[in-house]
């Protein structure tokens, strides 16, 4: 059992967690401290230095949130300590819950109380959305997401505070595109997206956009409500399949849902109808899972119908990562799991160059940590070589705070039972 499985035995109440040595409010007023509009993250003698993790335990994309919350663990297990302070991981769930009333919310405020250098999360855009508008931006605690991806959580004028993540759908839209254009040669298109999810409907809006400019006819847009109804059930998706056919037969369905058990139920719903048997299918990064193909922890995978099922993808986890995640957990890492660990050792080197050490009475370190300088640093991030390529928080050809902007998109197949790379 990994020691998150341990932690999840524990649950996620808000009285799961106490601050670590409650912080001497009186620092607050040092100089570093007072000068940052957000203050300090205070970390008091013997107390250890805690990083969060906001990512999906729970919910449609728990497959790869619990995975990649264990990569920040490793991450963190190999930084070991910050200036004689040990490093620990405190974990909650985001649910890839978007909702007002979002576990999500719920995560963010254990997660404060806890007194967390950061938090790397979440897995979901909409979890995101509530937890930095609710809570974590106010309090000035940096979020840095692994798998966020819609495009206004980092435009100009929506730009969530004290926020950055790895790339954003506009880049993922344009690869899915071309290869439904240039390698598909697809003509006709039908997409349907989970109207719940910001996710999914920006993903699904910037596709759109890019097939029509190349031509691509879309003779539909289903949209179906995913948070009220079980869309991992093939009988939710019938509707779905009437009005696509009512539309034509398109040469291929896009469906960028939130997780695996959402695109299962399509799959099995599609493949249910002899009319659809030469139509491809493709989904978003969230659904580059293997569990759709093979079956997961909660839900049965669509298995041989999942055959040929494409998705889209962050570059594969290079071997030399594979193998170290693989010897801790005994598991393989996930699409995302090598942005995580990356992001965690950006944040730590990050909190690293603004912290200030202070001693008590006893010659015991203080730790300060001014959170809007410890922002400002990661946006700062330019050229770290990270095991997943080379981050820039702050390249003037995209959002700030889009941090692999330039990353190769992969498309990945259903080939026997497991994803594989068919492009680049």
């Amino acid at each position: 059992m990994s020691i998150l499985a341990t932690l999840l035995l524990v649950g996620f109440g808000a009285n799961a967690i106490q601050a670590q040595g409650k912080p001497n409010q009186g620092l607050q007023n040092q100089k570093v401290c007072k000068s940052d509009p957000k203050g300090c993250i205070v970390v008091m003698p013997h107390d250890p230095v805690s990083v969060g993790t906001l990512l999906d335990l729970t919910g449609p994309a728990s497959t790869g949130g619990i995975i990649d919350t264990d990569a920040v663990l490793l991450a963190l297990e190999e930084e070991g300590a910050i200036a004689g302070h040990a490093l620990q991981r405190v974990s909650r769930s985001d649910g890839c819950d978007g909702s007002e009333n979002s576990v999500a919310i719920a995560g963010a405020k254990d997660l404060a109380a806890a007194n967390v250098l950061g938090i790397i999360g979440t897995t979901c855009s909409g979890a995101a959305k509530q937890a930095v508008t609710h809570v974590t931006g106010d309090l000035g605690i940096t979020m840095f997401s692994p798998s966020n991806t819609n495009p206004s959580l980092t435009e100009a004028d929506s730009h969530l505070p004290f926020y950055a993540r790895a790339f954003n759908d506009n880049t993922q839209a344009i690869a899915d595109a071309n290869y439904a254009h240039d390698h598909l040669n697809v003509t006709k298109v039908a997409i349907v997206r989970d109207s719940t999810s910001l996710y999914s409907m920006g993903l699904a809006e910037a596709f759109e956009a890019d097939v029509s400019s190349l031509g691509i006819t879309v003779i539909t847009i289903v949209d179906e409500d995913c948070s009220a109804n079980n869309c991992n059930d093939p009988q939710t998706h019938a509707s779905t399949v009437n009005t696509i056919l009512a539309a034509g037969t398109p040469d291929l369905i896009f469906s960028p849902y939130n997780g695996a058990p959402d695109g299962v139920g399509l799959i099995l719903a599609v493949r249910g109808h002899s009319e659809l048997d030469q139509t491809r299918m493709m989904g978003g990064d969230s659904l580059d899972d293997n569990a759709l193909a093979s079956g997961g922890q909660d839900f049965t995978g669509a298995g041989t119908k999942a055959e040929g099922f494409l998705a889209s993808g962050p570059p594969a986890n290079p071997a030399s990562f594979v193998n170290k995640y693989q010897q801790r957990f005994g598991t393989a890492p996930s699409a995302f799991s090598g942005i995580a660990y990356d992001e965690a050792k950006i944040l730590i080197k990050a909190a690293t160059s603004v912290m200030t050490k202070q001693g008590d009475m006893k010659g015991n370190s203080i730790l300060l940590f001014p959170r809007t300088a410890l922002y400002q640093a990661l946006l700062a991030t330019s050229g770290y070589e990270g095991v997943m390529g080379t981050y820039d928080c702050s390249d003037p050809n995209s959002n700030l705070g889009d941090c692999l902007s330039r990353v190769q998109i992969t498309i990945n197949e259903v080939q026997n039972g497991s994803f594989v790379q068919v492009f680049p």
